[in-house]
C-alpha cells in the first residue's frame, strides 16, 4: 500500500510552513517534491520509493523488458510493419512488468489492465477471424453426417452453426496457449499457412515459465493482472490466429512475464 499517511502528514506540515513563510523557498514545486519523496510502494524486497529508485543505478532493472525486446524477432517483425504499434507493445510490456514487480495502487493496476484489454480489442476489430462465422461446404457436409448419429432431432441440438463456431473459438483459444508458436517457431506442429517464426529466443522459455510460476504463486495479490491476462486470451480467440504478425496482444504479456522471471531470479 502507498505510504499515504506519511505523505498526508508531510503535505499538511509543508502547507503550514508555507502559510507562515512567504519565502520563495517554499513553493508549490518544493511541496510537490516533498510529497513525492514520501510516497512509496511496497515491493517484495521492501518499500519502493520513487526518489531512491532514481538514485540507485541498480534499479535500472525496470528497463529489463526493453532490453529483452531488442533480442526478440517478434519485435523486429512488428516494427517492420508498424513502428508505432511496436513501440506501444513494448510500453505495455514495461507497464505490465511494473505492475507485477511492485504493488502499485489499485487505480494504476486497473488502468494498465484496461490498456491491455483495449489493445486486444483493437486487434480483434482489425483482424477478426472470419472463419468463426463462415461455414464452408465441407463443414456443412460434416455437420450433416454428425447429426445423423443422434436420434430424432437431437443432432441439430448438439451440432449446428453455433456449436461449430464455438469449437473454432475453442481452437483459437488453445492455439494462443501453444508455446510452440512462440518459442519453437511452431515445431513440431508447423503451420505453413500461418508463416510461423521463432518469436522469442528459446532461452526466454525458462524465464517465462519461472515468471508464470511466481505470478501464480502470488495469485491472491495479482488478481487484477491475472484477470486481465485471461481476458486478453479469451478476447484474442476472436482474432485471426494466422495473422502475419501473430496474436500481438500476447506480445507484452509474454515479454513482461519473462522479464518478471529474470527479475525474480536476480532478486
Amino acid at each position: 500500500m502507498p505510504n499515504i499517511f506519511n505523505s498526508a502528514c508531510s503535505f499538511h506540515t509543508v502547507c503550514i510552513i508555507t502559510k507562515k513563510h512567504k519565502d520563495s523557498k517554499f513553493t508549490i514545486g518544493y511541496l510537490g517534491c516533498r510529497v513525492i519523496n514520501e510516497l512509496s510502494f511496497e515491493t517484495d524486497s521492501g518499500n519502493f520509493n520513487w526518489m531512491d529508485f532514481l538514485k540507485q543505478k541498480s534499479k535500472i532493472i525496470l528497463i529489463l523488458p526493453v532490453l529483452m525486446a531488442l533480442f526478440s524477432a517478434w519485435t523486429l517483425r512488428i516494427f517492420q510493419q508498424n513502428q508505432l504499434l511496436a513501440i506501444l507493445q513494448v510500453i505495455l510490456a514495461v507497464l505490465l512488468f511494473l505492475m507485477l514487480f511492485s504493488r502499485l495502487p489499485k487505480i494504476f493496476n486497473l488502468f494498465i489492465s484496461l490498456c491491455l484489454i483495449i489493445n486486444c480489442l483493437f486487434f480483434v476489430v482489425a483482424h477478426f477471424d472470419q472463419d468463426l462465422t463462415q461455414i464452408s461446404a465441407l463443414e456443412k457436409n460434416d455437420l450433416a453426417i454428425r447429426q445423423n448419429y443422434y436420434p430424432h432431432r437431437l443432432g441439430n441440438f448438439f451440432h449446428n452453426d453455433y456449436t461449430l463456431g464455438f469449437y473454432k473459438l475453442e481452437r483459437n483459444f488453445f492455439t494462443n496457449l501453444d508455446f510452440n508458436q512462440f518459442f519453437f517457431g511452431g515445431a513440431p506442429r508447423y503451420r505453413p499457412y500461418a508463416l510461423d517464426f521463432d518469436k522469442f529466443p528459446l532461452i526466454y522459455l525458462p524465464f517465462f515459465i519461472f515468471g508464470a510460476y511466481q505470478l501464480m504463486k502470488k495469485a491472491g495479490e495479482q488478481k487484477i493482472a491475472i484477470s486481465a491476462i485471461l481476458l486478453v486470451l479469451i478476447i484474442g480467440g476472436f482474432g485471426n490466429p494466422d495473422y502475419i504478425l501473430g496474436i500481438y496482444p500476447l506480445y507484452p504479456i509474454i515479454l513482461a512475464i519473462s522479464s518478471f522471471g529474470v527479475y525474480k531470479i536476480y532478486a
